[in-house]
């Protein structure tokens, strides 16, 4: 009987130290280059913080993967399919657009295999 992987969907506002330090540690930006990305936000509770969310995947049990290839066994703890979106609108800012893409082609994209 075969395993297989379970995957569970995080994300972060960039407006928390969290979310804006996770967001520079994965795509290796800086805090002047996130904010041109991103902006800031000018009205509500978090004015004068950087807008957007971080979103990602984490790998909570590990096992098999199914892909066009046949597949392939992943251990638990591995992030992958790293994003930064609007959180008004879900516009895309960075990084992998999870609507268009699977589970096996986001993890071999982080993977390099």
């Amino acid at each position: 009987m075969t395993t297989y992987a379970h995957f569970e969907e995080k994300q972060a506002y960039l407006s928390s130290d969290f979310g804006r330090d996770y967001a520079m540690k994965s795509f290796n930006l800086t805090l002047e280059q996130l904010e041109a990305l991103v902006g800031r936000y000018s009205k509500g509770k978090r004015v004068g913080q950087l807008r957007g969310i971080i979103r990602w995947r984490v790998v909570t049990r590990g096992g098999w993967v199914r892909s066009l290839s046949g597949g392939f066994a992943i251990r638990p703890g591995l992030r992958y399919g790293h994003s930064i979106v609007d959180g008004w609108t879900g516009k895309l800012f960075l990084g992998a657009d999870w609507e268009k893409m699977s589970n096996a082609e986001l993890i071999t994209s982080v993977q390099g295999a």
